[in-house]
């Protein structure tokens, strides 16, 4: 009996071990994501399922080699094919567990003839609104040369915030190297046997990661009208519909799915009936009630539907069912494409995808380039107002241009023309190498800005005497490698952004600029010099080394001083060298001195407008007011908070003040187009201080927070997130600053090399 029982019992524990067993594969099975981390399993085209490559256009090539792996039957390899910039990388995205706090990636990794670079594994962890919280590439634990396969590690913790995790091998410079059996561990367990936090429906869906499948597009009148409309109704959709909203849907695969089936259209009238029948299938969304309305007192600019609501346009019924939507604001927890910036309130664009690497996208991808960016300026551009023609006419326009774009080159060059349209100085294009290229990888030994109608050299660069012999500061440039300036300025000017003319003409002067950039290092000159005309020969200089040691919001702001007497009783202030811990000096310096200049040409280094706003002004006053949009409707924008600075606000002190020492010397403040955005904005703020007196030109007109843009095609960009303006609602963007007395530098005062504007500040004291 004895015997039996514990026989019984042997295998009761047994079955029960038995269960568990089973009940641990089941769950195992039940949590396993499929990655594809030793590139085993491949898609429809071939491909790595789940993995994003650099594409040839950058001069790397991604591909699985199934001829050297380390593990398994297959490994990724990147090879360096053409060009000296950039780098090739193969990518991989998860989303955070939703536990853990150290996470560690490993992978072996073979090389071949690495040079003018570096190799290895690399690692990316963004929080919901894609900023960055960690980021390692193995930069300083680099591999170089040739080496056998090895194993690397990556370790990083987890933030709190932390939402996706991008991981992969990346190769900069020449040569090729091969990445395999990548292992991706929290808190020591492999991710694939981990809960993770739950993905959209428009995560999952990556139908179109690697291509459009759109291709060929024939244009004519209808299409690009139908294609207008399309862009339009999309860009409306993304932001008004919930399900859209909500990451219900990826939008940018449904734009894809779409336009096959409005490509044949003939006809507004046919391509009408395709787009009912597509927005039925997306469905009713959730919409509040009421409808949305704000008091027309508190609205700053009211939205704009391109052609939506446009009469002989669209069907009656489509245009319908599109106000109904428009009227009631959306109801959802969580905007899939949109989040605001905590504390500050400019958007942040979320989850735009770009295909890795392709700097030539093709037709499908270069069309939704066009469409995120004119709906994100539509739906989310304080001053579109301020647009240069009609931006609803802009999308038409620019339909061919992207689609007739030839090459890489072109379509940077289309995507530039575009973003120079919005007349934002924010609104640069960076990043991009096939533009670089383009533009050229040497600039000229010297500076020069225009001084009216003139090309003037201002400063002569670096220690070669025999360059600097050739040229005077002060000379007049009439005529670059053959070319005359006048020429110059009209094929430029509209790839040059900026918010008003004078500060597009100063970029178009910059070293880094169009004019004096090129890919060849000897520079044909004809000059103007005491009205004689000069022929000279100059060799340009790397534009790394112009950026490392000349560039003006480097080298000469750091070794430039903060603060200093002028004449022992004049302060004098220059923001973009200042520390914050500054103030307590400046304050006991300049103490018993008669007055401060101000000097905010260039870029402050420190936050000045409340903190200096405490030790200069004795009331609190409002110096600016903001639009910001109204999230509920979008297109629409509100007045906002209103800024403020001073000692002390008599609202709490029932008018009454005990006079703390504040500064009661003179304050002159010098402006010119270098003055942009957060040096408006501290403009703006010392101008409230009674007696300030303003001196300059033009500033850049270009202020508020700034708001990312990420467009397929390395194209990356930004817009000014929030509308800044005095408390009387006058403009500063495209205007700049307000400007007691207008002080320009002039061509004899640039050949003697002084500071007109500084000496005409020292005057008044």
């Amino acid at each position: 009996m004895k015997n039996i029982t514990c026989k019984l019992v042997k295998y009761v524990i047994a079955c029960y071990l038995l269960l568990v067993i089973l009940n641990m594969t089941a769950c195992r099975e039940k949590i396993n994501h499929g990655f594809n981390l030793s590139f085993e399993n491949v898609d429809s085209s071939g491909y790595p399922s789940g993995w994003r490559f650099s594409m040839p256009s950058t001069g790397y090539l991604v591909k699985r080699d199934t001829q050297i792996f380390q593990d398994k039957n297959a490994s990724i390899s990147i090879e360096h094919l053409y060009g000296s910039n950039g780098g090739g990388a193969c990518t991989y995205e998860v989303s955070v567990p939703l536990s853990g706090t150290d996470i560690e990636l490993t992978g072996y990794v073979k090389t071949k003839d690495v040079q003018g670079g570096f190799a290895g594994l690399w690692m990316r962890i963004e929080d919901s609104d894609q900023k960055i919280l960690s980021f390692s590439n193995m930069r300083d634990s680099a591999i170089v040369g040739t080496k056998d396969w090895r194993r690397y590690t990556i370790k990083m913790t987890l933030d709190s915030k932390a939402d996706k995790i991008y991981f992969g091998g990346l190769l900069v410079g020449s040569g090729k190297i091969w990445i395999d059996n990548l292992h991706l561990t929290v808190d020591g367990h492999n991710i694939e046997s981990l809960p993770l936090r739950k993905q959209k429906n428009a995560d999952l869906d990556k139908s179109f990661i690697r291509s459009s499948g759109v291709s060929h597009i024939i244009l004519d009148a209808p299409r690009i009208r139908n294609l207008t409309n399309l862009g339009m109704i999309w860009g409306f959709l993304k932001y008004y519909h919930s399900r859209v909203a909500s990451g219900n849907v990826n939008w940018d695969a449904e734009l894809f799915r779409i336009l096959p089936k409005i490509l044949p259209c003939k006809s507004v009238d046919e391509a009408n009936v395709v787009l009912e029948k597509w927005l039925n299938t997306l469905g009713e969304p959730t919409l509040s009630p009421n409808p949305d309305t704000v008091g027309s007192n508190h609205i700053r600019m009211d939205a704009n539907y391109g052609f939506l609501f446009s009469p002989n346009n669209l069907s009656a019924h489509l245009i319908d069912k599109l106000k109904r939507w428009r009227d009631h604001h959306l109801v959802i927890e969580d905007h899939y494409y949109l989040s605001i910036a905590s504390g500050v309130g400019n958007p942040i664009f979320r989850h735009e995808f770009s295909p890795s690497g392709d700097l030539y996208p093709d037709e499908g991808y270069r069309l939704l380039a066009l469409f995120r960016y004119w709906n994100i300026v539509n739906y989310f551009y304080p001053y579109r107002y301020n647009i240069e023609g009609n931006w609803n006419e802009m999308l038409t326009e620019f339909i061919p241009k992207v689609l007739n774009a030839g090459d890489k080159v072109e379509y940077a060059k289309v995507c530039l023309e575009l973003i120079c349209k919005i007349n934002d100085g924010h609104a640069v294009l960076t990043g991009n190498s096939s533009l670089d290229s383009a533009m050229g990888h040497f600039t000229a030994p010297f500076e020069a800005n225009f001084i009216g109608n003139e090309l003037v050299v201002t400063k002569l660069l670096g220690g070669d005497s025999i360059n600097n012999s050739k040229l005077n500061v002060g000379d007049l440039i009439k005529s670059i490698d053959g070319r005359g300036v006048s020429t110059l300025i009209k094929q430029y000017i509209r790839l040059t952004p900026g918010a008003n003319l004078q500060n597009r003409m100063f970029k178009l002067a910059s070293n880094p600029g169009w004019i004096l950039r090129s890919g060849s290092q000897s520079m044909n000159l004809i000059v103007l010099r005491k009205n004689k005309e000069v022929h000279t020969t100059v060799r340009r200089i790397p534009l790394i080394t112009y950026y490392s040691n000349y560039w003006i919001y480097s080298k000469d702001e750091q070794n430039k001083r903060g603060y200093y007497l002028i004449n022992s009783n004049i302060g004098y202030i220059y923001p973009a060298a200042l520390k914050d811990k500054d103030i307590g000096t400046i304050k006991e310096m300049f103490k018993f001195t008669k007055g401060m200049i101000i000097d905010l040409r260039c870029y402050p280094r420190t936050f000045m407008p409340y903190e200096y706003g405490k030790w200069l002004k004795q009331i609190s006053s409002p110096f600016a007011i903001f639009s910001k949009a109204w999230l509920t409707r979008p297109g629409v924008f509100i007045y906002g908070n209103t800024a403020r600075n001073g000692l002390v606000d008599t609202s709490y002190t029932n008018g009454k003040v005990d006079f703390i020492s504040t500064y009661r010397g003179k304050l002159i403040v010098l402006v010119n187009e270098l003055t942009i955005s957060q040096a408006e904005f501290t403009t703006m703020a010392l101008q409230s201080i009674p007696g300030t007196i303003v001196l300059g030109s033009q500033t850049a007109g270009s202020d508020g927070d700034v708001s990312r843009i990420v467009l397929p095609g390395d194209i990356n960009t930004m817009i000014s997130g929030l509308g800044v303006y005095y408390p009387d609602s006058s403009e500063t963007q495209c205007v700049g600053v307000k400007i007691n007395q207008i002080v320009k530098p002039t061509i004899v005062g640039i050949s003697e090399k002084r500071d007109e504007l500084l000496e005409r500040a020292v005057k008044f004291f």
